[in-house]
């Protein structure tokens, strides 16, 4: 998982160092400069909020593609694989099932391949499909929905909603709802302060309250979607 480590580690760095030079801003305004233009500063706090949600969703969707990527390299077969994992990567395979083109024909080729596919032991290749089509509303009830799904431990709260209002920017902004200048204008550098530490610990817990993302580590270093049997 050091991949994932270090893109955790790095985005925790840049929401920190921009957190660093709003405060700077606040406390220290240039004179005879655009960056003193109170319209620049609310556009900074949205934008916070953005790497906010950056740094969730790179997180979340390395560490499970990590995950599957070596289930894919050791050629774990279906019936090795734990049942979280089983669940997902049948729903995987059925994805398709709903599509109103899916002929009776087509459908029966399909669950032909898939249960050859199981009792020949062919490889079971897992791609990282499933979270990304989560893509862009990750906030605590999905991340935990995931982590449930492949069986993941985590202890880890979002009592004051800080990912919902991290989710909610870059919904709001990505599709044009609200502009930058004026989704984060009421949220003080505390409550900046605040929403970046809560989604900062709240992805910690996700990893069992260590920095290092120990939980996603030990599922992913002891193989914990093997079947326990």
């Amino acid at each position: 998982m050091e991949t994932t480590k270090e893109i955790f580690n790095d985005r925790k760095s840049e929401v920190a160092h921009y957190f660093d030079v709003i405060c700077d801003l606040e406390n220290n305004p240039p004179l005879n400069s655009k960056a003193n233009d109170s319209v620049f500063f609310k556009i900074l706090k949205s934008n916070m909020l953005l790497m906010l949600y950056n740094l969730v969703e790179a997180t979340m969707v390395s560490g499970i593609t990590e995950i599957y990527n070596l289930i894919k390299c050791e050629e774990i077969t279906y019936e090795n694989l734990s049942n979280e994992i089983k669940d997902l990567w049948v729903s995987e395979q059925t994805y398709s099932f709903t599509d109103p083109s899916f002929n009776r024909t087509t459908y029966k080729e399909r669950v032909k391949d898939i249960i050859n596919g199981i009792v020949n032991g062919a490889t079971t290749i897992i791609l990282p499909d499933t979270i990304k089509r989560n893509g862009g509303n990750l906030d605590d009830k999905e991340i935990k929905k995931m982590c449930d799904k492949h069986g993941i431990r985590y202890n880890a709260s979002d009592d004051n909603g800080d990912l919902f209002k991290v989710k909610k920017c870059r919904n709001q902004l990505a599709h044009g709802v609200d502009s930058f200048s004026n989704f984060a204008r009421d949220l003080t550098i505390s409550d900046l302060e605040q929403i970046m530490n809560g989604v900062i610990n709240f992805i910690i817990g996700i990893r069992m309250l260590s920095a290092d993302l120990k939980g996603m580590e030990e599922f992913y270093k002891n193989k914990l979607f093997l079947d326990s049997k």
